[in-house]
């Protein structure tokens, strides 16, 4: 029985089922979005097997979002958008198994952290979750990448030490990051002008700039 089926019980168990219900199957070649269906699928360049998976929330499964482009660049090889709306690190966690370890993938990329911000959620609570899911992918042999969040304006001193504290931790574990917040943010802790509409999401033209850094860092990150 693998671990992430002996770890939940109860209530969280109720929401593991409903994910491996939802997921959609992988097919090489293809990005597809956990539990929204397949809309705005793009064609990448086929492949034995699936390389990278995005996990996160809304700032992947976003039809515009950076790791869209990133894909659908084929620069990365397959991809497998594992975004979900709205979700924490802690959701995240409770998926890691059924929409990654169980995809095999050679890599993981791990955004997440701008949705505990609404919970009042400490940064070190969070990059504390962050780290429970990188540990549970590098010890099934998955490269991961960390990102920084975006702003978020409603919580910009948060998201700042946030931020912080993921660089932190990525450089007191030898992690490789992808700094996206520095394309983005401002030392206040706001999008830029003209980055978001909503300062929450970046805009076509934010996550423009996002998916440039991506195609420039993310193969070598992920080499």
């Amino acid at each position: 029985m693998p671990w992430w089926s002996k770890v939940v019980t109860g209530g969280v168990t109720g929401l593991v089922l409903w994910g491996a219900c939802q997921l959609v199957p992988w097919d090489a070649g293809r990005v597809y979005d956990s539990r929204v269906g397949m809309d705005g699928d793009v064609q990448l360049a086929s492949g034995d097997r699936m390389t990278v998976v995005g996990l996160g929330d809304s700032l992947l499964v976003r039809p515009d979002s950076w790791f869209r482009r990133v894909c659908a660049t084929g620069d990365v090889g397959s991809c497998e958008n594992a975004g979900v709306r709205g979700d924490t690190t802690s959701g995240m966690y409770t998926r890691l198994g059924v929409d990654v370890l169980e995809r095999k993938p050679s890599a993981m990329v791990l955004m997440g952290g701008t949705n505990d911000l609404r919970d009042d959620t400490p940064a070190d609570v969070i990059v504390g979750q962050l780290d429970e899911i990188v540990r549970g992918a590098e010890d099934h042999g998955i490269r991961v990448v960390l990102c920084t969040v975006p702003p978020r304006d409603e919580y910009r001193e948060q998201a700042l030490a946030l931020n912080d504290a993921i660089r932190s931790y990525a450089a007191g574990h030898d992690l490789k990051l992808l700094d996206l917040y520095s394309v983005v943010g401002t030392s206040e802790g706001l999008y830029g002008p003209g980055l978001s509409d909503d300062g929450i999401h970046p805009n076509a033209v934010g996550s423009e700039r996002m998916a440039k850094l991506a195609d420039v860092e993310l193969p070598s990150l992920l080499g």
